[in-house]
């Protein structure tokens, strides 16, 4: 028997899937579903019987004009009486990024409803947001930014076409909104069966339209940009001007191979895509604790997620082999930190980059591979990798082995100080460890 916050009882269920509705209840611990089907076992605070009732996930208003309404009347119940649960706003026109003279333009509101009077309170749209949640609604909201708005606070009402300056202004103005959108997925957490924190990260892309590109051209210019921020994600990011420094680092016209390589590892070994960042994430939260400089950081932030790479020309009965390898075939997994590479080299010139992809390998005592460096001649961000990389696979299930425990790793890493892993690493990396561990069952 279990106990929930509430018990959504009898009501015939669709449940979004496209199948045939069927009448069960439904169980709720704060804002999640817990359960779905017989739960005439379990107990709630709070029962509801909706027995003739339909119950089903909400509706989504892909074109709200709420904008102003939600700031009258936030319960918004012409909305919630239909059903619907997520307004998204901003098509064409949105309540920010808003400039001084476009909020002296706008005292009597974005629309022009005479009805309904306001304090334009905000500058971005982000704030607005943010000011609308503080006052109260009932639906999810969201927003797109809007072209029309981007447009008046760079250009104005003027006639014309917008300057290359322009139309880099309004570019750096959608970014700055995406950002903020990238904060905020970073901020959640995900945990796995295995109690492992999952990264959780967006990547975005911006492409303008100058009077000549096809709907084709600009999605393809987007999705380069978008793929371009994926591989710096997440330290590396456009700066605000625009995507050039972010260009310097990575070549883009070879993203697209590189793009592709991951992907066909990805479909081969899922568990290849999972611990790299994985892997990635644990070592830029020392990182940053270690105050690594930003070439450092980039060095993990880029080679992290791709430090496998070389393991595309490892034959699938190697890579999948569910037991311990024959000397042969270690000798075959081995080349691919240096495949790896290879690989990076022909995308990147970022050089650190590509020392941690062909090192990540090596051990602090000279006894790894493929270089058989030691110490020092290791690079710093590599020797750092080196412990996330050997932490999440002692902790990550695979198909021929469980995972270690926390405290069995832990243990492993501090057995492995001054021959596997540099020796204050380690002690930098057991002590975030044990203090991530103990923050969730403090929290728990």
């Amino acid at each position: 028997m279990s106990s929930y916050d509430l018990i959504i009882r009898n009501g015939l269920i669709y449940d979004g899937s496209g199948g045939a509705p069927f009448k069960g209840d439904i169980a709720i611990n704060g804002d999640r579903i817990e359960a779905i089907g017989d739960l005439s076992a379990d107990t709630a605070a709070r029962e509801i019987d909706v027995n003739g009732l339909a119950v089903a996930p909400g509706f989504i208003n892909m074109l709200s004009w709420s904008v102003e309404s939600l700031i009258e009347d936030g319960r918004s119940q012409s909305e919630i009486r239909q059903g619907v649960t997520l307004e998204v706003m901003g098509e064409g026109t949105s309540m920010g990024p808003m400039n001084d003279s476009m909020k002296a333009e706008h005292t009597r509101g974005i629309l022009g409803n005479a009805r309904i009077h306001y304090d334009i309170e905000w500058t971005t749209l982000g704030e607005y947001l943010e000011w609308l949640e503080k006052r109260g609604v009932s639906t999810n909201i969201t927003s797109f930014v809007g072209s029309s708005t981007l447009r008046e606070h760079t250009v104005g009402y003027d006639d014309r076409p917008p300057t290359d300056d322009e139309l880099e202004a309004m570019k750096t103005l959608a970014r700055q909104a995406m950002e903020r959108v990238r904060r905020a997925v970073a901020e959640i957490e995900v945990v796995n069966g295995a109690r492992i924190s999952l990264p959780t990260r967006i990547s975005c892309g911006v492409a303008a339209f100058r009077g000549v590109e096809s709907p084709r051209d600009l999605i393809a210019e987007a999705e380069d940009h978008m793929y371009l921020d994926k591989a710096v994600a997440p330290t590396v990011a456009p700066a605000p001007g625009g995507p050039a420094s972010a260009e310097s680092l990575l070549k883009v016209g070879n993203l697209k191979a590189l793009r592709n390589l991951v992907k066909a590892i990805d479909r081969r070994d899922s568990y290849t895509r999972f611990h790299s960042d994985h892997a990635t994430q644990l070592a830029l939260t020392v990182a940053r604790e270690l105050q690594f400089d930003e070439d450092q950081l980039n060095a993990i932030a880029i080679g992290g997620p791709i430090h496998d790479l070389g393991k595309i020309v490892v034959p699938d009965e190697i890579l999948r082999k569910p037991g311990m390898l024959t000397a042969s075939e270690r000798r075959s997994m081995e080349e691919h930190p240096v495949m790896g590479a290879a690989i990076t080299a022909a995308v990147t010139d970022y050089d650190t980059v590509v020392n941690l992809v062909r090192h990540h390998h090596e051990r602090f005592d000279g006894n790894g591979y493929p270089g058989h460096l030691k110490c020092t001649e290791i690079t710093l961000p590599t020797r750092l990798f080196t412990l996330a990389d050997a932490y999440s696979a002692m902790t990550t299930d695979r198909p021929y082995r469980k995972g270690l425990t926390f405290e069995r790793a832990i243990d492993e890493i501090v057995n492995g100080r001054g021959t596997q892993f540099d020796p204050d690493l380690a002690v930098a990396f057991v002590a975030m460890i044990e203090r991530e561990l103990g923050a969730k069952e403090a929290a728990a």
